[in-house]
This record gives structure tokens, sequence and C-alpha cells, in this order.
């Protein structure tokens, strides 16, 4: 009897941190996912020496929470059907494992954040010609992209950043104090 009181006590003292310790970890996992892709869409645009696009396809319902993220790769146009005028480029999923679509752990949102007055003479792709629904982020042949934060968070209101560097193209989880002071996501997170 003593043994069962003893083990009631202990499950009450320690549920709480598991399910605490549950909901960070959706959220790590998350950085963990969108962090891979971006690396790899970078290191791709690089090593193939082509434009490489990561892809996040917000949901339906608050235009804000991805239910997936990939990478695709510009596909290279025919030189048989080339015209004088430049073709739109378009981009191929990445079937590698991966640039493959991968789901979010359910609750976690995920904000693009780039700057408005960013314009890139390094890319023929044009903004408008991003996909409705999906937000993306383009990693030239050089590595270099757009200047861009990713801010995930869950329903607790725990929140994580991944800031990109334009020129560099590196990749970096800010931390909270980064966070606090980074005016781009502090803007974001007042709307």
């Amino acid at each position: 009897m003593v043994v069962m009181v003893i083990m009631v006590l202990m499950t009450g003292v320690t549920a709480p941190s598991m399910v605490t310790a549950y909901r960070e970890a959706r959220i790590r996992s998350a950085t963990r996912q969108v962090l891979a892709r971006l690396n790899y869409g970078r290191s791709r645009a690089v090593t193939s020496r082509t434009t490489t696009r990561f892809n996040a396809r917000r949901s339906e319902d608050t235009g804000k929470t991805p239910i997936a993220v990939w990478v695709t790769v510009q596909e290279e146009g025919d030189p048989d059907t080339a015209s004088t005028a430049p073709a739109e480029p378009s981009f191929a999923e990445d079937s590698t494992p991966s640039g493959r679509l991968r789901e979010l752990p359910a609750g976690v949102t995920l904000g693009l954040l780039k700057r408005e007055s960013q314009e890139s003479a390094l890319s023929n792709v044009a903004p408008e010609q991003e996909t409705e629904g999906v937000d993306t982020v383009t990693f030239w042949r050089n590595g270099q992209t757009e200047d861009a934060r990713l801010v995930l968070s869950d329903p607790k209101g725990k929140k994580r950043c991944v800031r990109l560097e334009a020129l560099t193209g590196r990749t970096r989880l800010l931390t909270e104090e980064e966070l606090a002071d980074d005016a781009l996501v502090q803007e974001y997170l007042r709307e």
C-alpha cells in the first residue's frame, strides 16, 4: 500500500514535466527539420551550381502554419526550344531524402520574414513567380540567399528563430536575447 502511495505521488510530480519536455521536443524537432532543409538547399545550390528553393506550405486555416517543408531545384531549360526572350524558370521537387517533403510536428507554426526592400540582381526568379500558399527562400548558385528569418512557435508561446545570412547563405539559430533585439522579428510578433 505504501508503495502504491509513493508511485502515485511520483507520477503526480513527474507527469507535468514530461508534458513540458514533449512540447519542447516538438519545437526542437521542427527547428531541426527546417535547419536541415535550409542547409541542404544552400549546399545543393553551391555544389550543383543551380538555383534552389526552400519551401514551406501553409495550411488553409491561419495562413501562417506550414504543413510541410521541402526543397526544389531549378530545372534546366531545353536549348532546342530556347528563344530570344528569357524563359521563366521552373522548379522541380528534390527527390533525395534530404530534400523531400517533410511535415512539421502538429501545433508548430512557422512564419517566414523577408526584408521588403531587398531586390536581388543575382537571380532571374521574381517574387511574383512564387506559388500561392507556399513561402519560399531562394538560394542562388553561389550560395547567397535572401535576408530572412524563420520564426517557429508552439501553441504555448515558445519561439525559436532561424536567421539566414544573405551574403553567405548560412543559417543560425538566434538566442533568446538576439530574438528580443531583432527588429524584423519583433515587428512580426506584434502583428
